[in-house]
């Protein structure tokens, strides 16, 4: 018989509670090490006494567990133990978390239960790899974790664990500090100032250490600003002169690259707003809540999601592209394709609304990434089916309500208006799950428009470029594309979107 290293759980401490079916212990019992290994205290049936009373000790252990851990597979579906516990944990409203291991035909009551509940399809995952990382950094088991492990709590505010200034750093630093107090003096007590007249010698451009992570989403709108000329300038480059006591003012370039947007204010029930702004290049700056002037264009930063691929240090916070501003709503959309999830998990035809990926954004990928309070600031979209124009016949479904969205191929092109603007990196932790990536470091991502036929959803090209009749939904090769989400927040949550930390 297959054992896991793990002793299960026997405190008072939040635990993971999990069902299994027993022929499933090969694939399962691993998956438990890992989670034992990532900190998080987990109990299943090894820690049944023998002769005690099955289905009393059943119960009071899920009774008394945070998280309900449930292995789905045909085996499971079978077996009239793991139903009950299944039925049992529903009852009790317990957090629930499924595992889909294997593609199963599932009852109708069955279906109908998993249906409202976070599951994690493995057969959606390229790599074993990636499957695991999605199941060890599930925000739902955060509170069964060991508070020394405890990757979640440092996802919280999405920042790094800070370094430690090492002694010889200050010394160091020290020392440098009185080189120069000697240099001042020194300077101070000759006849005639040395200072550059022009204020630029040993000067360092700033602009030449722009942040790695900026796509050509925002080099676009830099290139198509510069060559539309000074009407297509929002602002005049300002100058600021920074005197000391040893060195000549230095003058720094502050352009402002975008056209000042057009935007049509749509009803609060449609789909993203229509606009026709590059975005800028500048985040939106610290300040107060209730003193925010966001702009189209304006980058923010609300919930958190793996990003830099470093699981160890907690989740990153997301940052967004404001798509349009209104009196009571923004919207947004991710900057930088966040992650590799199939369009549909079965070789059917599918709609938008009844696909897998509808389905993770607005499950699992929700929970994942947003606490409570942000979720109750987030609002619901209903955002109708929009015509493919090159194959008007495709059937596009219908409106569909959700917190989180793919962009329609239309709106994609109309936000960002040229190829250049479309083009988007992924993050590291979606090329490591297995995004495509040509030889400019730019990926594909999906939209929600189905392309020629109801297998095919359209796409945006590593080049930028719109694929109208679109990429196979039924294959293999959709495994390597990745999304760009779109939320709508709420204005008095939008006032408290804040910096990067």
């Amino acid at each position: 018989m297959i054992s896991a290293n793990i002793t299960p759980y026997e405190g008072d401490a939040p635990y993971i509670f999990v069902s299994y079916a027993h022929d499933d212990s090969a694939v399962v019992l691993p998956i438990l090490e890992k989670l034992h290994k990532a900190g998080c205290r987990i109990w299943y049936d090894e820690g049944i006494a023998p002769g005690s009373e099955w289905p009393e000790n059943i119960a009071e252990h899920l009774n008394r567990s945070r998280v309900f851990l449930a292995f789905i597979s045909g085996a499971s579906i079978e077996s009239p133990n793991c139903r009950r516990e299944v039925n049992y944990a529903l009852s009790k409203r317990k957090d629930f978390l499924g595992i889909i291991l294997e593609k199963t035909d599932m009852s109708p009551g069955m279906e109908m239960q998993l249906s409202s509940q976070q599951c994690i399809l493995r057969h959606n995952y390229r790599t074993e790899e990636a499957f695991l990382n999605k199941v060890l950094g599930s925000r739902i088991l955060d509170p069964c974790r060991e508070e020394t492990a405890a990757p979640a709590k440092a996802s919280e505010s999405g920042k790094k664990p800070t370094a430690k200034i090492r002694p010889w750093i200050i010394a160091a630093a020290v020392l440098c500090l009185a080189v120069i107090g000697a240099l001042i003096i020194s300077g101070l007590g000759r006849s005639g100032k040395q200072n550059d007249p022009s204020g630029t010698a040993g000067t360092e451009s700033r602009e030449a250490v722009q942040n790695e992570t900026t796509v050509d989403l925002v080099t676009a709108e830099t290139e198509q600003a510069s060559s539309a000329g000074p009407t297509a300038t929002a602002a005049a480059s300002t100058t600021t002169a920074a005197p000391t006591t040893t060195a000549a003012p230095t003058t720094t370039a502050a352009p402002a690259t975008t056209a000042a947007p057009a935007t049509t204010e749509a009803p609060a029930t449609t789909e993203a707003p229509t606009t026709t702004a590059a975005p800028t290049t500048a985040a939106v700056p610290p300040t107060t809540a209730g003193t925010i002037d966001l702009k189209v264009g304006d980058r923010v930063y609300f919930g958190t999601y793996e990003q830099d691929n470093d699981l160890s240090n907690g989740r990153e916070t997301i940052e967004w592209i404001v798509m349009g501003v209104f009196d009571d709503y923004i919207d947004l959309i991710s900057l930088h394709i966040l992650d590799v999830v199939p369009f549909h998990g079965t070789s059917s035809p599918v709609v938008y609304s009844g696909s897998s990926i509808n389905e993770y954004l607005n499950r699992e990928f929700l929970l994942y990434s947003f606490t409570d309070a942000e979720v109750q600031g987030m609002l619901d979209v209903s955002a109708p089916a929009t015509d493919n124009p090159e194959y008007r016949i495709t059937d596009q479904g219908g409106t569909v309500t959700e917190k989180v969205y793919l962009p329609s191929a239309a709106k994609a092109a109309e936000f960002l208006p040229t190829d250049l603007a479309r083009r988007c990196a992924g993050t590291a932790y979606a090329k490591a799950n297995g995004l495509h990536v040509n030889e400019n470091g730019h990926s594909p991502w999906w939209t929600r428009t189905m392309g020629e036929d109801n297998t095919h959803a359209v796409i945006v090209r590593s080049s930028g470029e719109v694929n109208w009749q679109g990429w196979d939904v039924t294959g293999a090769d959709y495994f390597d594309i990745g999304f760009r989400p779109c939320i709508r927040v709420d204005r008095e949550t939008a006032e408290q979107l804040y910096q990067k930390p």
